[in-house]
Protein backbone atom coordinates (compact mmCIF):
# COMPACT_ATOMS: atom_id res chain seq x y z
CA UNK A 1 0.00 0.00 0.00
CA UNK A 2 1.21 3.11 -1.11
CA UNK A 3 0.86 6.66 0.47
CA UNK A 4 -1.36 7.91 -2.39
CA UNK A 5 -3.70 4.53 -0.65
CA UNK A 6 -3.29 5.30 2.17
CA UNK A 7 -4.33 9.34 1.76
CA UNK A 8 -7.31 8.19 -0.40
CA UNK A 9 -8.30 5.19 2.51
CA UNK A 10 -8.10 7.71 5.29
CA UNK A 11 -9.65 10.25 3.39
CA UNK A 12 -12.95 8.50 2.36
CA UNK A 13 -13.43 6.99 5.53
CA UNK A 14 -13.18 10.26 7.77
CA UNK A 15 -15.25 12.19 4.86
CA UNK A 16 -17.82 9.08 5.58
CA UNK A 17 -17.85 9.22 9.28
CA UNK A 18 -18.16 13.12 9.03
CA UNK A 19 -21.29 12.25 6.82
CA UNK A 20 -22.31 9.86 9.50
CA UNK A 21 -22.23 12.41 12.13
CA UNK A 22 -24.64 14.81 10.47
CA UNK A 23 -27.27 12.30 10.28
CA UNK A 24 -27.97 12.80 14.65
CA UNK A 25 -27.40 16.51 14.31
CA UNK A 26 -30.13 16.96 12.23
CA UNK A 27 -32.05 14.29 13.77
CA UNK A 28 -31.76 16.55 16.78
CA UNK A 29 -32.53 19.74 15.43
CA UNK A 30 -35.45 18.12 12.77
CA UNK A 31 -38.99 17.71 14.18
CA UNK A 32 -38.85 14.39 15.49
CA UNK A 33 -37.39 15.91 18.67
CA UNK A 34 -39.75 17.83 21.52
CA UNK A 35 -36.57 20.65 21.68
CA UNK A 36 -36.04 23.83 22.17
CA UNK A 37 -33.59 23.90 19.91
CA UNK A 38 -35.61 23.30 16.43
CA UNK A 39 -33.59 24.99 13.41
CA UNK A 40 -35.23 26.28 10.16
CA UNK A 41 -36.37 24.00 7.57
CA UNK A 42 -34.29 25.85 5.15
CA UNK A 43 -31.48 25.30 7.40
CA UNK A 44 -32.34 21.79 7.83
CA UNK A 45 -32.08 21.16 3.95
CA UNK A 46 -28.69 23.01 3.89
CA UNK A 47 -27.43 20.42 6.30
CA UNK A 48 -28.99 17.40 4.41
CA UNK A 49 -27.02 18.73 1.09
CA UNK A 50 -23.74 18.76 3.28
CA UNK A 51 -24.17 15.69 4.58
CA UNK A 52 -25.00 14.36 0.64
CA UNK A 53 -21.51 16.05 -0.23
CA UNK A 54 -19.87 14.77 2.44
CA UNK A 55 -21.22 11.23 1.45
CA UNK A 56 -20.25 12.15 -2.11
CA UNK A 57 -16.60 13.09 -1.70
CA UNK A 58 -16.01 10.19 0.71
CA UNK A 59 -17.09 7.77 -1.80
CA UNK A 60 -15.22 9.52 -4.57
CA UNK A 61 -12.00 9.45 -2.72
CA UNK A 62 -12.58 6.06 -1.21
CA UNK A 63 -13.24 4.56 -4.71
CA UNK A 64 -11.09 6.99 -6.79
CA UNK A 65 -11.38 6.58 -10.97
CA UNK A 66 -13.09 8.80 -13.25
CA UNK A 67 -14.03 11.81 -11.46
CA UNK A 68 -11.10 11.56 -8.48
CA UNK A 69 -7.97 10.07 -10.02
CA UNK A 70 -5.65 8.43 -7.11
CA UNK A 71 -2.82 11.06 -8.27
CA UNK A 72 -5.27 14.14 -7.79
CA UNK A 73 -5.19 13.29 -3.50
CA UNK A 74 -2.74 14.86 -1.92
CA UNK A 75 -1.96 15.66 1.76
CA UNK A 76 -4.37 18.24 2.09
CA UNK A 77 -7.53 16.40 1.68
CA UNK A 78 -7.21 14.35 4.53
CA UNK A 79 -6.72 17.69 6.69
CA UNK A 80 -10.13 18.29 5.00
CA UNK A 81 -11.86 15.28 6.17
CA UNK A 82 -10.70 15.75 9.57
CA UNK A 83 -11.80 19.52 10.22
CA UNK A 84 -14.76 18.33 9.00
CA UNK A 85 -15.43 15.32 11.13
CA UNK A 86 -14.01 17.74 13.92
CA UNK A 87 -16.33 20.29 13.11
CA UNK A 88 -19.61 17.46 12.56
CA UNK A 89 -18.44 16.36 16.24
CA UNK A 90 -18.28 20.29 17.99
CA UNK A 91 -21.93 20.70 16.08
CA UNK A 92 -22.75 17.63 17.57
CA UNK A 93 -21.81 18.37 21.43
CA UNK A 94 -23.21 21.51 20.94
CA UNK A 95 -26.66 20.08 19.84
CA UNK A 96 -26.76 17.43 22.31
CA UNK A 97 -25.98 20.23 25.05
CA UNK A 98 -28.74 22.24 24.49
CA UNK A 99 -31.49 19.82 24.02
CA UNK A 100 -34.00 19.81 26.62
CA UNK A 101 -34.39 16.24 27.85
CA UNK A 102 -37.70 13.95 27.88
CA UNK A 103 -40.13 14.31 30.05
CA UNK A 104 -39.75 11.16 32.08
CA UNK A 105 -36.08 11.50 32.53
CA UNK A 106 -37.11 15.46 33.74
CA UNK A 107 -39.07 14.14 36.48
CA UNK A 108 -36.05 11.51 37.19
CA UNK A 109 -33.54 14.18 37.86
CA UNK A 110 -35.61 16.63 39.58
CA UNK A 111 -36.43 13.46 42.18
CA UNK A 112 -32.89 13.16 42.28
CA UNK A 113 -32.28 16.75 43.25
CA UNK A 114 -35.09 16.19 45.64
CA UNK A 115 -32.57 13.38 47.29
CA UNK A 116 -29.22 15.71 47.38
CA UNK A 117 -27.12 14.98 44.30
CA UNK A 118 -25.35 17.72 43.45
CA UNK A 119 -25.99 20.39 40.52
CA UNK A 120 -22.70 18.73 39.27
CA UNK A 121 -23.97 15.23 38.94
CA UNK A 122 -27.13 16.32 37.89
CA UNK A 123 -25.28 17.91 34.81
CA UNK A 124 -23.48 14.83 33.83
CA UNK A 125 -26.82 12.56 34.80
CA UNK A 126 -28.79 14.74 32.38
CA UNK A 127 -25.95 14.96 29.98
CA UNK A 128 -25.74 11.11 29.88
CA UNK A 129 -29.73 10.19 29.40
CA UNK A 130 -30.76 8.98 26.14
CA UNK A 131 -32.84 11.37 23.95
CA UNK A 132 -35.83 10.11 23.01
CA UNK A 133 -37.63 11.00 19.84
CA UNK A 134 -41.26 11.93 19.25
CA UNK A 135 -41.87 9.65 16.78
CA UNK A 136 -40.49 6.39 19.43
CA UNK A 137 -43.60 7.10 21.37
CA UNK A 138 -46.72 4.68 20.75
CA UNK A 139 -49.38 6.32 19.17
CA UNK A 140 -51.16 5.84 22.75
CA UNK A 141 -49.51 8.47 24.33
CA UNK A 142 -50.16 11.40 22.80
CA UNK A 143 -53.10 10.80 19.46
CA UNK A 144 -53.04 14.32 18.50
CA UNK A 145 -49.27 15.25 18.84
CA UNK A 146 -47.91 16.90 15.06
CA UNK A 147 -44.82 15.38 15.31
CA UNK A 148 -45.49 11.59 15.76
CA UNK A 149 -44.85 10.82 11.95
CA UNK A 150 -47.56 10.54 10.10
CA UNK A 151 -47.49 8.29 6.69
CA UNK A 152 -46.34 10.34 4.10
CA UNK A 153 -43.30 11.74 6.53
CA UNK A 154 -42.51 8.03 6.99
CA UNK A 155 -42.96 7.22 3.08
CA UNK A 156 -40.33 9.82 2.43
CA UNK A 157 -37.80 9.36 4.36
CA UNK A 158 -37.60 5.28 3.23
CA UNK A 159 -37.54 6.59 -0.27
CA UNK A 160 -35.18 9.23 0.89
CA UNK A 161 -32.78 6.16 2.04
CA UNK A 162 -33.36 4.04 -1.17
CA UNK A 163 -32.46 7.07 -3.34
CA UNK A 164 -29.49 7.64 -1.37
CA UNK A 165 -28.45 4.18 -1.48
CA UNK A 166 -29.13 4.12 -5.52
CA UNK A 167 -26.71 7.26 -5.64
CA UNK A 168 -23.89 5.88 -3.82
CA UNK A 169 -23.69 2.64 -5.85
CA UNK A 170 -24.39 4.70 -9.35
CA UNK A 171 -21.17 6.85 -8.09
CA UNK A 172 -19.51 3.75 -7.52
CA UNK A 173 -20.15 1.90 -10.94
CA UNK A 174 -19.54 5.59 -12.74
CA UNK A 175 -17.18 6.12 -11.58
CA UNK A 176 -15.04 2.72 -11.10
CA UNK A 177 -11.99 2.82 -13.97
CA UNK A 178 -13.13 -1.09 -14.36
CA UNK A 179 -16.40 0.47 -15.69
CA UNK A 180 -14.41 2.17 -18.87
Amino acid sequence: MTLQHTLALYSGLTYLAAAGVCIPILKVLGPLYPSRVTAPKWLLICGAVYMAVLVFRGVTILFPGQIVTLSAISWVSPLKASADLGLMLILLDAVLRWRSPPPLISRLLAIAARNGVSDKGLVQMGFEAPAVAAADYSASEDPHHANLGPRWMRLTTLIGAVALIAAIVATIVLNSSAAT
